[in-house]
């Protein structure tokens, strides 16, 4: 391809996810202009075709389409809004895809600042891992205007094996958060069902090998069993930003008149993971706080092992 007719793209946040989303793009053969808070993240991007942007104001100048990936909606409101965000740089009917986790009341916030710039704004929450992003695999849930959805199918096709279009307004926050709530659930009850299994003389590769052939064997108890038996808890999500996104399933909750004991419990038993020092390490780390589990995590070498 004539890198000159490349599609062009800039990615604001170059964390896990987002540092994920430019690497797609960069091996799908588009232009990318990446800024990140912390330039450290920003120089190490290394391909011919990232140009790395003092500012966010600088990488949305240089592409009609910018995915923002940040930790939550402050950041993401002032990634916008900033003498030197994105607004300041974008060209009225410039879309920002936004494909970080934040509150619907944060998100209709961000819509409304764009709109006031003649800017496009469009929710696409997403499922998936880094590696999942680097592979096109991701679930894409998408709202805002149904146009604006269409316009940018071939960006998502980029990284998403599946989207849908939900809705006009916020619905994409509300169905990413109810996938993160049966993603820490399992997790919590995947966690405390290998405590008992082992603590039971049951091997892991035993535990494992009868999950998956029950009915609730999954995708998601596959990868996180392999990494369990690997010892490999280096993070994906750690417990404390599950902890962020439990925070927002809660208070939607709250306001939509929804009873959710058990996403309160699922909540604290993360606090004590954090509590427990396990905080810095991928969220699977709920199995640790079972003995059983902790002793054949050390014995497998401890991947992703921080100081606790």
């Amino acid at each position: 391809m004539d890198m000159d007719d490349a599609p062009r793209i800039a990615v604001i946040g170059l964390g896990r996810m987002g540092s994920a989303f430019a690497a797609r793009f960069l091996d799908q053969d588009f232009q990318v202009a990446g800024f990140d808070v912390d330039p450290a993240r920003t120089r190490a991007v290394t391909h011919p075709h990232f140009h790395p942007c003092a500012t966010a104001a600088e990488a949305a100048a240089r592409a009609p389409f910018v995915l923002t990936s940040v930790f939550d909606g402050a950041q993401l409101r002032a990634a916008l809004t900033a003498d030197d965000g994105i607004l300041a740089g974008a060209a009225p009917g410039t879309m920002v895809i936004d494909a970080s986790t934040i509150s619907p009341e944060s998100s209709a916030e961000c819509a409304r600042h764009c709109a006031a710039r003649g800017v496009r704004f469009h929710r696409a929450t997403v499922s998936g891992n880094p590696d999942i992003v680097r592979s096109g695999g991701l679930s894409v849930y998408c709202s805002g205007d149904e146009q604006d959805f269409a316009d940018i199918g071939p960006v998502l096709d980029a990284v998403a094996a599946q989207r849908m279009w939900l809705g006009p307004s916020e619905e994409a926050r509300y169905a990413k958060l109810v996938v993160n709530l049966m993603v820490t659930g399992t997790n919590v009850l995947l966690a405390e069902a290998l405590g008992i299994a082992q603590a039971a003389g049951i091997s892991q590769e035993d535990f494992f090998a009868c999950i998956q052939g029950s009915v609730v064997g999954s995708a998601f108890t596959q990868y996180k069993g392999d990494a369990i038996k690997a010892g490999d808890l280096r993070a994906t999500i750690t417990s404390v930003q599950v902890r962020k996104d439990l925070d927002y399933i809660l208070s939607a909750a709250r306001d939509l008149g929804v009873a959710v004991p058990a996403a309160g419990v699922v909540d604290q038993v993360y606090g004590i993971v954090a509590e427990a020092g396990f905080g810095d390490l991928d969220f699977g780390a709920a199995a640790l706080l079972h003995r059983a589990v902790r002793e054949s995590w050390i014995a497998a070498g401890s991947q992703g092992a921080t100081g606790a």
